[in-house]
């Protein structure tokens, strides 16, 4: 028995019922079974065993399920590579995986050490022929998938792997949290080399729901036409999305009042945001706080979002969050620390590019440490205090950039923040990077933090952008904005306006 059974088996239960739906066609689960178990044959024939680990860099769409659901089948180990990604960092990450095929689009120039084998005609010829699959031998500690972190701050994605019962209770805690009936209909715009996405969707395959795979970078407005066309009642989007989608929406109505859960996760948002979404876009929303190697940590659902809005919810039962010290021991409820986890769904680092502990990641005795600032309130409620390397050191003081990203964003023409901290003259220079709702001068934003931060922790820069620099995952990757200051940001005719106060009040 493995993950993929339980799939297969609504076959027999539901062979009608529309499995997954893209821009080319709709799959049943009649349809899917035997598509799945053919595939997997066909991987047999191209010399793919248990164990081997086969990369997937193929688009977003229904192709791309089947072949994760296939290699998952037979046993072999999912190694998701970003079709997107130049064919040197392709190659450098299966090689660093040992990838022993590669599944890939037929236009693909990736150089891979493996065979590279595209699905082209010849591909779909021979899957076609294949008998099906026979009964799998895969059980629930086999490994199902590599999955990375999105390298945020550092720029390197780290990589750990999770075993088939692993993914079982990631699904199962997220889907507890959410408390959705059978039947109902993701629409998914995420890029399917993310984590979150593929388990997702294999959640809701699992339950016999229907998936709307739609390539990424949609708009707002055709994100919504295409909720409405497909009567999609789950979506799940990153913080950027989901400001298009309130700048997009009007207080007359809901927006997707279709929604029985729309989930965002990724980066913080402001506690405003969260209501104006609740309130404007659909009631039924959920911010979760997740990562890779853990899951769900914590989830904020509608019932919490006026108690609490600030948060990012409370754990799962079956999740243990803490909050300790840098001497690993507990804090007390409101203290800040380092946060740390554990469950049945944490799975387990491995080599490859990057390390886990690059970015202050780490596994220590049972724990899993996100490498975040937390706090902990009296009733379970976490909030986050942004990640241990983004921590800015101003003397002996620990600066937080989310607090001043708050604040920056408090200002009516701020639609976006992010603030680091870089080495001048022997301390710290804290910089701001602001995108503007209307055009807005440096020295208000300035002058907007002094009102409302500490002197120590008002910005010695604000640089003004177009637009922030984003990693694959929608995320500010701020391993860029770093680079940009080291060749100038104000040469490409970005406003930087200098001023923060240097005193430190500590």
């Amino acid at each position: 028995m493995n993950l993929i059974e339980p799939i297969l088996r609504h076959a027999t239960l539901q062979p009608d019922v529309i499995a997954i739906i893209d821009s080319d066609r709709s799959i049943t689960y009649g349809e899917l079974a035997p598509l799945v178990l053919c595939t997997a044959s066909h991987l047999a024939a191209h010399g793919v065993e248990a164990g081997d680990r086969v990369g997937v860099c193929l688009k977003d769409n229904g192709q791309h399920l089947v072949a994760l659901l296939a290699v998952s089948r037979m046993g072999a180990v999912v190694v998701p590579i970003d079709w997107r990604a130049r064919p040197a960092e392709q190659e450098r990450v299966a090689s660093a995986l040992g990838v022993k095929l590669a599944l890939v689009e037929p236009e693909s120039r990736a150089g891979f050490h493996c065979p590279a084998v595209p699905l082209d005609a010849a591909w779909h010829r021979g899957v076609g022929t294949a008998a099906p699959c026979a009964e799998s031998s895969c059980e629930w500690d086999a490994p199902f998938h590599l999955t990375s972190t999105s390298g945020t701050t550092t720029g390197a994605p780290k990589f750990l792997l999770k075993t088939h019962l692993q993914l079982y209770f990631t699904i199962a805690i997220l889907f507890d949290l959410l408390s959705l009936p059978r039947g109902c209909r993701l629409l998914s715009t995420r890029p399917l080399y993310f984590g979150s996405a593929r388990q997702r969707i294999v959640g809701h395959l699992c339950r016999g729901d229907g998936v709307i795979v739609h390539p990424p970078l949609v708009t707002a407005e055709e994100y919504v036409a295409l909720a409405t066309r497909h009567n999609a009642t789950v979506g799940s989007i990153g913080p950027p999305f989901l400001r298009q989608l309130l700048r997009l929406s009007t207080a007359g109505g809901l927006l997707l009042p279709g929604m029985m859960a729309l989930c965002c996760g990724g980066s913080p948002l402001l506690a405003e945001e969260k209501l104006e979404t609740a309130e404007r876009i659909t009631p039924n929303f959920f911010e979760n706080y997740s990562t890779a190697a853990a899951g769900v940590v914590a989830m904020l659902r509608p019932e919490d979002i006026r108690r609490r809005p600030a948060s990012v919810g409370r754990p799962h039962p079956l999740v243990a969050v803490e909050v300790v010290g840098n001497d690993d021991r507990r804090l007390e409820p409101g203290a800040v620390g380092l946060l740390r986890c554990r469950s049945p769904a944490l799975g387990t680092g491995v080599t490859g590019p990057g390390g886990w502990e690059a970015a202050g990641e780490g596994f220590r005795d049972g724990w899993y440490y996100p490498g975040e600032y937390a706090v902990i309130d009296e009733d379970g409620y976490v909030f986050a205090n942004g990640r241990t390397v983004e921590t800015i050191m101003r003397g002996n003081a620990k600066i937080h950039p989310p607090e001043i990203e708050t604040v920056l964003c408090q200002h009516e023409a701020v639609a976006e923040a992010a603030v680091i901290g870089r080495p001048a003259g022997g301390d710290t220079e804290i910089v701001a990077f602001v995108i503007g709702r209307r055009p807005v001068g440096g020295g208000e934003l300035l002058a907007h933090c002094r009102r409302h931060l500490t002197p120590y922790k008002v910005p010695q820069r604000v640089i003004v952008l177009a637009e922030m620099p984003r990693n694959a995952a929608g995320k500010i990757a701020k391993s860029e904005l770093r680079r940009r200051l080291d060749i100038d940001a104000t040469a490409n005719g970005d406003e930087a306006v200098s001023g923060g106060d240097n005193r430190l009040v500590i």
